[in-house]
């Protein structure tokens, strides 16, 4: 298992130990620090803090707004700003990494779906790449950064908030699944690639060796202690 791995492993063990009544405080404070610009690694050392901090005041009886000096945002952000945050060049390589694991999972995803399908009808087995297939999941991909957006960006750590919150996401939602449905109706079939299973298989891979070489380097040189 990753540092990432592990250190994630450790701080979900110690987060089911919050009570049920300072949960979704919690919850909040996490959503508020993923969306912080800084990486994922240096995101898990710091989500410890508030989980000890939390941990100790329900031992002490304490209320969390006197732990946290009745500024949950202001105490999140000087916590945060003990990490670096990420330059251009490490969001270039982290975007580049999910790109190649991105077009990994979509690529392999069609490859199944569509062996399936040859199959079950008695076709010729080839890997084949629609536009519509293709358009379907860059949207599906795009509106998942959207919602992680809307709900990362400005988190203020209330009830109305939440509510707003979950408003923005059940409307992209259904906005994302009526644009598929009709893509997937009006769409031409337009082929993109059309190869051997063999070829496919070996794309697919040489994708996937990519993400994990890229992958590899970020995680060695941008993971660090703080």
């Amino acid at each position: 298992m990753s540092k990432l791995g592990e250190l994630r492993k450790l701080n979900n063990r110690d987060e089911a130990k919050i009570s049920n009544k300072n949960k979704e405080k919690y919850d909040s404070m996490i959503l508020y620090l993923r969306g912080s610009k800084i990486n994922e690694y240096h995101q898990e050392l710091i989500r410890q803090d508030p989980i000890s901090m939390i941990l100790g005041a329900e031992e002490r009886g304490e209320s969390l707004k006197r732990v946290f000096n009745g500024d949950y945002k202001a105490t999140l952000d000087e916590i945060i700003a003990s990490a670096p945050v990420q330059d251009t060049k490490e969001r270039f390589i982290y975007n580049l990494s999910m790109l190649f694991f991105v077009a990994f999972v979509l690529l392999g995803v069609i490859f199944v779906m569509k062996t399936i399908a040859q199959f079950r009808d008695n076709e010729p087995l080839r890997y084949v790449l629609l536009l519509g297939d293709l358009i379907t999941f860059l949207i599906t991909g795009f509106a998942s950064v959207v919602v992680l957006n809307a709900l990362t960006s400005g988190v203020v750590f209330s009830k109305n908030q939440s509510q707003k919150n979950n408003i923005i996401l059940w409307v992209v939602l259904a906005v994302t699944f009526g644009v598929v449905y009709l893509i997937r109706q009006y769409t031409p079939r337009i082929v993109l690639i059309d190869s051997s299973i063999v070829v496919g298989i070996i794309i697919i891979g040489i994708i996937g060796a990519l993400y994990k070489l890229i992958d590899k380097y970020y995680t060695d040189k941008y993971h660090t202690e703080l």
